[in-house]
């Protein structure tokens, strides 16, 4: 646990674990959990789990906005409610949003901004390298160039 120097006082630690598609951040998150770490899944992954069971559109090939916007509300829900102390590590976070949305020719609005300045109060920042063999799976789409595109981009955050 983290203590603020002179205060006492234990405080969150966030770990993110970051990169584009194909850098093994759910292996490495899946990986902690199993050790006990207190870890938050990828948003974008549960939203096109939950999306592909019940047969929604709420997909990011389906409807770009809708999704973005779904998985940035749920990021925040998910930040917001952290525990107040300990250690966490999440698949990704707003700074991964604020990549996307970029890619895809969308200008974060101040509003959004903001948020991205609140919950921007992480402990470090780690960001795996590519794996040499890209692999697609049922939320992983993006073409190998499309996933370094998108690796390159949040190493420029």
């Amino acid at each position: 646990m983290k203590y603020i120097e002179g205060d006492g006082i234990p405080k969150t630690e966030k770990y993110v674990i970051s990169g584009g598609p194909g850098c093994g951040k759910t292996t490495i998150v899946e990986e902690l959990e199993r050790r006990n770490y207190y870890i938050i899944p990828e948003p974008a992954r549960q939203i096109i789990d939950r999306e592909e069971k019940i047969g929604g559109n709420l997909l990011p090939w389906d409807d770009r906005r809708g999704f973005q916007k779904a998985v940035i509300e749920l990021q925040k829900e998910q930040e917001y409610n952290l525990p107040s102390t300990g250690t966490i590590f999440l698949d990704r976070s707003m700074l991964d949003n604020l990549a996307y949305l970029r890619l895809d020719g969308i200008e974060p609005s101040e509003e959004l901004y903001g948020m991205f300045n609140k919950f921007n109060n992480y402990s470090t920042v780690f960001l795996p390298e590519p794996l040499p063999k890209y692999v697609n799976d049922n939320a992983r789409k993006e073409d190998e160039k499309t996933a370094r595109d998108i690796h390159n981009r949040l190493v420029a955050n």
